[in-house]
């Protein structure tokens, strides 16, 4: 799952000359009558900048405060800003996802829209995090929850005590488990970790010039073209850092 920023988010609401009431911090449509600010003020004011971000996302929620509500409070306060930028925020996470190396987007139905609302009662909501993590493999979510993927990894790795061979099954997880069409390149036996099968079983995973069996299989999987190119930049990632991605490695 991935989102646009909350500073992102403010932006826009200050393009399309929006108010924020002060009493919720809600963002509203013009004019800014009595008990609103400009949005714009929360640009070029800190303090009021601060106090929206705050609002609309979990930045500095208190451990002990009830955040499940605050949690999703915050898409009401700030739906008005993304109604009419689909594009544009999708252009943005798109361009995030490229800065962070992710192979595949997904996009997902609005946090709004009634689908998403059964989804969170269903998943709920845990104040013990590594709790909510067992539900939620992982989430980039820079907007509500603050955090971008290479946070995810970063907690797991120091949380969890995983390494860089399961930091890498989680990345081939997440293409292995996408809504891509095709088969992929892996069995999905947890019992033996992520191993490749079907005709590129033989390959030497992400090669230049695959054979020509494993070519055609790829040409017509997108999801296994994505994951010989994640293999790829696994290569490449691993030629660069041989000494901390050998096995083993912390």
């Amino acid at each position: 799952m991935v989102a646009v920023t909350t500073e992102f988010l403010i932006e826009l609401a200050a393009r399309d000359g929006l108010c924020i009431t002060t009493g919720t911090t809600t963002a509203v449509p013009p004019p800014c009558g009595p008990g609103t600010r400009p949005a714009a003020d929360a640009v070029s004011d800190a303090v009021f900048r601060r106090q929206v971000i705050r609002a609309w996302s979990m930045q500095d929620f208190p451990a002990d405060g009830n955040g499940h509500d605050h949690f999703f409070a915050t898409f009401d306060k700030f739906i008005e800003a993304t109604r009419r930028h689909p594009g544009r925020m999708l252009a943005e996470v798109a361009n995030t996802a490229a800065r962070q190396n992710q192979f595949y987007l997904e996009t997902m139905i609005s946090p709004a829209s009634g689908p998403a609302r059964d989804l969170a009662d269903r998943v709920g909501y845990d104040a013990d995090l590594d709790r909510m993590h067992d539900k939620l493999l992982a989430t980039d979510d820079p907007g509500v929850s603050r955090i971008e993927i290479t946070d995810e990894y970063r907690r797991a790795a120091e949380m969890y005590g995983l390494g860089y061979p399961e930091l890498r099954d989680l990345a081939r997880a997440s293409l292995e488990h996408s809504f891509l069409p095709g088969r992929g390149l892996w069995n999905r036996d947890v019992r033996t970790g992520y191993r490749p099968t079907g005709p590129c079983a033989g390959e030497h995973q992400g090669a230049e010039h695959p054979g020509v069996r494993c070519a055609n299989f790829l040409a017509a999987s997108p999801k296994a073209q994505a994951e010989w190119r994640q293999e790829a930049a696994f290569h490449r990632f691993e030629a660069a850092h041989a000494r901390d991605t050998r096995p083993g490695s912390p």
